[in-house]
């Protein structure tokens, strides 16, 4: 292929088409020697298609277990074996943060991840596994170190999200946490559409009265909603909280969560309805985006024109 043919993006494009943020790219080039871009006349990092496939493989190796630090030998010889760690140090530090209500430093440990990793490995390899290890704790303090951790991923969160609110203009999604426990599973999925779709999204902090959908979802700030589902809700719970409100719901409607029942009778005119049967937050943002209903859902609205 001659030098003309050669299609050259920039880092902020790269990330766009990977869905890591070009301050982690930076670190990957930097202090990893994972990327090595070329320089325009003006200077700037430019990327080929290599530079691409070469970070859909660091993504794939990071997925597989390896830390950020071990991965550079392994894309250079794709045969040289690997052992997962077994004990996340980060975590740890992390815990002990949560344990004593050091904020400060646990935000130093944040910044350390983003550093190197993509939101959605972060999401699903170092915040989830957290709350696992903190739910697991029976001595007292454990529930309000919860407690903390969900208020310190939302406060870093926030600037970022609020930058991505539907406006008339461009109307978005309604994300509503259904059930106690949902609000962290529809706060990881915010992060990820807004990262993966860039799609104007407001999300509820949390879970309201049944009656309250139909009245929020008729703004025009609005094209769909979509409903996070709460894992601990009964098959009966979940058929008896939506299933008459959501019909009274006239946009698109997505549902979404670890073990939905079957709605069967869950028929709307003129609106589509998607389940996607999944808790984690990367897996049912791929679904919303891959199925097209975001892109239906937004494009209908005329908010993309």
């Amino acid at each position: 292929m001659s030098a003309q043919q050669v299609a050259f993006f920039s880092i902020t494009e790269l990330g766009e088409k990977t869905g890591v943020n070009p301050v982690t790219l930076r670190a990957w080039e930097r202090r990893y020697g994972l990327l090595k871009p070329k320089r325009n006349d003006r200077g700037y990092r430019v990327y080929v298609e290599a530079d691409y496939a070469r970070v859909v493989s660091v993504l794939a190796w990071i997925e597989r277990g390896v830390s950020i630090g071990r991965i550079k030998p392994l894309l250079d010889n794709s045969e040289q074996s690997f052992e997962v760690d077994s004990e996340d140090e980060s975590l740890v530090l992390a815990l002990d943060c949560l344990e004593c209500g050091d904020l400060r430093r646990l935000e130093r440990v944040y910044e350390t991840w983003l550093r190197s990793y993509p939101q959605a490995y972060i999401i699903d390899q170092k915040w989830k596994p957290l709350f696992g290890l903190l739910r697991g704790k029976v001595e007292p303090g454990a529930e309000s170190s919860v407690a903390l951790l969900a208020s310190f991923i939302e406060q870093k969160m926030q600037a970022r999200l609020l930058k991505h609110l539907p406006t008339k203009r461009h109307p978005g999604i309604l994300l509503i946490p259904v059930g106690d426990d949902s609000s962290l599973n529809a706060l990881f999925l915010h992060v990820m559409l807004t990262q993966g779709s860039a799609v104007p999204v407001t999300r509820l902090s949390r879970s309201v009265e049944a009656s309250e959908y139909p009245f929020m979802a008729s703004y025009d700030l609005y094209c769909g909603v979509i409903f996070v589902v709460s894992a601990g809700m009964s098959a009966t719970a979940v058929t008896h909280h939506l299933n008459s409100v959501v019909k009274r719901i006239a946009k698109p409607v997505a549902i979404v969560g670890e073990a939905l029942p079957s709605l069967p009778h869950l028929v709307r005119a003129g609106a589509s309805t998607l389940m996607v049967q999944s808790g984690q937050a990367t897996t049912v943002a791929s679904a919303l985006v891959g199925s097209g209903w975001i892109a239906e859902t937004v494009t209908s609205s005329g908010g993309q024109g």
